[in-house]
Parts: C-alpha cells; structure tokens; sequence
C-alpha cells in the first residue's frame, strides 16, 4: 500500500471527521466533540466526558425508508444511545443498488462524481443529511464512514473497487465540506477499519489521520 494511498485515505477521514466540529443549530444537546488534551478520551467542546455507547446500522443510508429511520432513531434515543454507526457507500452493493427512493451515491461509480440533484429529497445525499438531521434531532451522533473496505480493497465484501489515491481525496474533501455545510444539526465523527493486512502495521502517518475521529487508544 503507498504512502500516497494512505495520505488520501487519512484525508478522507479527517474530512468527515471534521463535521466533529459543526455547531449543532437546532439540537443544542448534541455540542461538538473533540479528543482530550491526553489524546486518549473524546469529551464535549467545553471539556466534559463523552460516552460512547454506539449502535451499529451500517445500512441505515441505504436501505431504510424515512419512517423507518425516524421510528429506529427515536428507540435508540429512548434507550440512551449516544452515537450511531453508518456508512456512506453501504456494504451490500452500496453503489448499485439503489436506496429506498431509488437513488445511488455516486454517477457511474465515480467517487469524484456524487450523484447530487438540484433541490430538497431528490437525491441520495439528501437522504444522508436527513439522518444526520433527525439524529441530531434527538440527541444522537452519527459516526460517519465515509465508505466500506471493500470499495477499495476487495478482501471482504463483493466492491467493486473504485478508490484511487487521487480520487480518495476528492472524495474526502467534498464529504467533509458537503456535509459540514449541509447538516449543522447533526454532529459525526468517523471511524474505520485498517486498509493494510492484518499482518501489517499502519504507518505513523495513517494513525495520526484517523487520531482525530477514534476513541481512547491504549
């Protein structure tokens, strides 16, 4: 794996991870979150504790209709959840089957294309701002991934693979100004698996990008 793969990736992340620091306008108890002094714990942008205690729904950007994430969101809240998981490109073919609306992320699987429409709800990244929105909305983070493993590395999953160091990039960079613009109510942080082999190390550079968006590391 390159350096330069592994930079556009570290920036890729660090752009989602930068909606971290959106005001939340209408969900004032969803404040901004940022790594501690010590670099080992996330805490609120005025210095206290931030507990993690996440639920996974990688597919909530795909699959779900609007009543399905309102419905699911609202329990999660009800159970004192306080951070969601979900991915961008979804795992089961994210890119190609399209979401409950019928749209795809992405013109012909271009990640320096998002398939954005002029207007409200005409769009698959309309779609993405309302979760984040309606999370927000009741107090909940998003943890953003902008993208599952298998787009750019075929170990698991079925891809296609379609990141590049070049693209990875622009990718990222939109991501983070996109939704840093389009979501004040929504706060999300990103998360990610390695992209080297387990047999690997990641480099000093690949784990100072993602120090932003993890939580406590030993």
């Amino acid at each position: 794996m390159s350096a330069t793969f592994l930079r556009s990736l570290s920036l890729l992340l660090l752009a989602a991870a930068s909606l971290a620091n959106a005001a939340p306008a209408l969900a004032r108890q969803t404040p901004g979150l940022k790594v501690s002094d010590n670099k080992r714990f996330l805490v609120t942008a005025d210095g206290r504790p931030f507990f993690w205690l996440g639920d996974t729904a990688w597919e909530l950007f795909h699959r779900p209709t609007r009543e399905d994430v309102s419905r699911y969101l609202r329990q999660r809240a009800e159970q004192r959840f306080t951070v969601i998981q979900a991915v961008a490109l979804a795992e089961f073919d994210g890119l190609n089957e399209p979401n409950a609306y019928g749209h795809r992320p992405l013109v012909n699987n271009d990640p320096t294309t998002p398939d954005v429409k002029d207007g409200a709800d005409n769009d698959y990244w309309d779609h993405v701002d309302f979760v984040i929105k309606q999370a927000g909305s009741l107090g909940l983070y998003v943890a953003f991934l902008p993208t599952w493993g298998d787009k750019w590395k075929v170990d698991r999953g079925v891809g296609p693979e379609i990141f590049t160091a070049q693209n990875a990039e622009a990718y990222g960079l939109w991501l983070g100004a996109t939704r840093t613009r389009r979501t004040s109510s929504g706060s999300s942080v990103a998360t990610a698996r390695s992209p080297l082999p387990r047999t690997s190390r990641p480099s000093g550079r690949w784990r100072a990008g993602c120090a932003p968006a993890t939580a406590a590391r030993t």
